[in-house]
């Protein structure tokens, strides 16, 4: 059973002997040459049926083909690999390590999921903005527009009011204003002549007309106080007279004349004029020659002037709708100017805070030649009628 080859090495081991008794050492290298031959030809011999079952297992008997090992799996051609790269004789496994193993070699085989990738969230795009505006506010636009288009229909023709020109910043609306602003203005034409103190013409005017206009609205903070100066005292009187026909309508009940050097103005100014707004609330108090008078009389009215109603006997009285004229020979010859009265109202009077309450400066052109005829402030009020008569 054994080759030639086997033969031969059998007998070089054998014929390797010591003194001492070297045959015994040559039957156990015999023995052991014969293992390893035996296993490299069983070795050989499976090789050569793996590799003719591998080429062509229609080849093999079929007892043969039946035994014929499969193509082993990638980790059992590791395992022998490394089982014979160290020498060692292959390892038996039973029937549970062989399950095992084929299992591992299943699970080996079996394709591995995809490896998870984490991607980075895409951004959302802002939300696109709607640009249409809101229905409230087209809606709101439309009445706007309608509403303009109504005004401007209705308006009379070249911006007029009731046919009498341009509006004007003193034009007031009701039927009734109207009315005692056509009065006012043709009680002025009667009374001065075209062109005559022109300047305080003018400033009456406005003051008697916002006045109007703040009662009928019922917005009154203050009295009118006017600062009449010049010395032309017939132009004083023409103008009172205008004043107390526009505001009273002519009636002696609400006019209260006096003047410095008389009783009821030096010792009793106040008490005279609180018991007259008490009875007449719309009165015209007209007051001569203050500038001769003692300044602390005048400012004994300085509330009066300045606040809504004056104290006087425990009682308050309101003050709000009377008309105050002071008569002055301030500025006699003076330049005819707002500005020039108060210049000379501060100078003459040392208390700026009583200056400040009289706001009203009214400047006239002093015309010599009427004192000389006998009209200046001494006729009163009824020369003043006979004249115009």
């Amino acid at each position: 059973a054994f080759s030639n080859s086997t033969v031969r090495s059998t007998g070089a081991v054998n014929g390797t002997r010591s003194p001492e008794g070297g045959r015994e050492r040559g039957v156990v290298g015999s023995m052991a040459a014969r293992r390893s031959t035996a296993t490299a030809d069983s070795d050989s011999a499976k090789s050569a049926v793996e590799k003719t079952a591998a080429a062509s297992p229609e080849k093999l008997p079929a007892k043969k083909r039946a035994a014929a090992p499969t193509k082993p799996s990638p980790s059992a051609a590791a395992e022998k690999s490394t089982a014979g790269g160290s020498g060692s004789k292959p390892v038996k496994r039973t029937e549970k390590q062989a399950a095992a193993a084929e299992e591992a070699t299943e699970a080996t085989a079996m394709p591995s999921p995809p490896a998870r990738v984490n991607k980075p969230e895409a951004r959302k795009a802002p939300p696109a903005k709607d640009n249409k505006f809101p229905l409230w506010i087209v809606l709101v636009g439309a009445l706007v527009v309608v509403g303009g288009m109504w005004m401007l229909m209705s308006a009379p023709a070249g911006g007029k009011v009731g046919g009498k020109g341009p509006v004007k910043k003193d034009t007031v609306k009701s039927g009734a204003m109207l009315e005692r602003r056509e009065k006012l203005k043709g009680l002025l034409k009667s009374t001065f002549m075209e062109g005559e103190q022109a300047v305080a013409t003018k400033i009456v005017r406005q003051v008697l007309l916002r006045n109007d206009r703040q009662r009928e609205a019922k917005t009154l903070t203050r009295a009118v106080v006017f600062l009449f100066a010049g010395g032309a005292f017939n132009a004083y009187e023409k103008m009172e007279h205008v004043i107390q026909k526009h505001v009273l309508g002519g009636s002696q009940k609400g006019l209260l004349e006096l003047a410095s050097g008389e009783e009821a103005f030096d010792s009793g100014l106040r008490g005279a004029v609180a018991e007259q707004l008490e009875k007449n609330p719309r009165s015209v108090i007209i007051l001569r020659n203050v500038d001769r008078a003692d300044p602390e009389i005048l400012y004994d009215l300085e509330d009066a002037f300045e606040n809504q109603e004056i104290q006087h006997a425990g009682k308050s009285i309101d003050c709000r709708r009377a008309v105050f004229i002071l008569e002055t020979n301030l500025n006699s010859g003076g330049e005819v100017s707002a500005k020039a009265v108060r210049a000379a109202a501060s100078g003459f009077w040392s208390r700026q805070a009583f200056v400040a309450r009289v706001r009203e400066a009214v400047p006239f052109e002093h015309n010599p030649e009427e004192d000389e005829m006998g009209f200046g402030g001494m006729g009163g009020m009824e020369g003043m009628e006979d004249m115009m008569a």
